[in-house]
């Protein structure tokens, strides 16, 4: 009888001579599988990505071989739903997380949050992608009520405010309504190129772009919160409220961060 051992280096793979007394119970180790793992004396790749070495093939019996090659089987599928469970749990924390980074955003100095915010900026475009075929319009106001307004609240700092919006058979640039800390309100049209939304398919034109160029007398203090929605009426941009980030490198006032 085979017993299989996960260690370090690899699966220790020994033979039992079967004996119920475990004082008299010997192991001879017969070899070690090493996963993903170069071996000039390799007589055969085990189809589930395990490598198991000619000698320790060879010393085995047919039967100990199919015990072999069942086991490696079980692995691999025990393998790949772990993956898939931890994918799962990291997509059911990420709400979670995420409000924790906005908090770290907002009050970090580091010189590295624009950077991972812009990543994430990306990341959270890349998902709202998937949502028309994830969620799907009900039936019955799908026939009848025009495609809504789409888009994303890509960046805020003290001074600027930017974005998209798009609404799906429309190229004429929408309007957008930004408010402030719940009272401060803003209207700009959404007429700027995107390439990158173009190239996404996600608007005829590209032109669908917004930045506000707050001056200095009106700047945003770090931690304000703002709301985008498509004006005047529609639905609120994904990634909104977002608070308003300090850029990590001081520069002039006059500076557009």
């Amino acid at each position: 009888m085979l017993v299989f051992r996960l260690a370090d280096d690899g699966i220790q793979v020994s033979r039992s001579n079967g004996d119920e007394d475990k004082e008299r119970n010997k192991f001879e180790l017969l070899g070690t599988i090493r996963q993903f793992q170069l071996i000039e004396d390799i007589k055969r790749v085990n189809a589930r990505g395990y490598l198991v070495p000619s000698d320790l093939r060879e010393s085995c019996t047919p039967q100990e071989i199919a015990s072999l090659d069942s086991w490696l089987r079980d692995l691999r599928a025990l393998n790949q739903q772990t993956n898939q469970l931890e994918l799962s749990i990291a997509a059911l924390a990420l709400p979670e997380t995420l409000a924790e980074a906005e908090r770290w955003f907002a009050e970090t100095s580091s010189p590295q949050a624009v950077f991972l915010a812009l990543r994430i900026a990306a990341a959270m475009q890349g998902l709202e992608a998937i949502l028309p075929s994830a969620a799907p319009a009900p039936a019955a106001e799908a026939s009848s009520a025009p495609p809504k307004a789409r888009g994303h609240l890509d960046r805020v700092t003290p001074r600027r405010i930017s974005g998209w919006i798009s609404q799906p058979g429309l190229e004429q640039p929408l309007k957008v309504l930004l408010r402030i800390n719940g009272d401060r309100v803003l209207r700009v049209l959404a007429d700027q190129p995107r390439p990158d939304i173009l190239e996404r398919g996600l608007h005829a034109t590209g032109n669908c772009g917004f930045k506000v160029q707050l001056p200095p007398d009106q700047a945003l203090a770090p931690g304000d919160i703002v709301h985008a929605f498509a004006d005047p009426d529609g639905p609120e941009l994904r990634n909104s409220p977002a608070r308003c980030i300090a850029p990590p490198v001081k520069r002039d006032r006059d500076t557009d961060h």
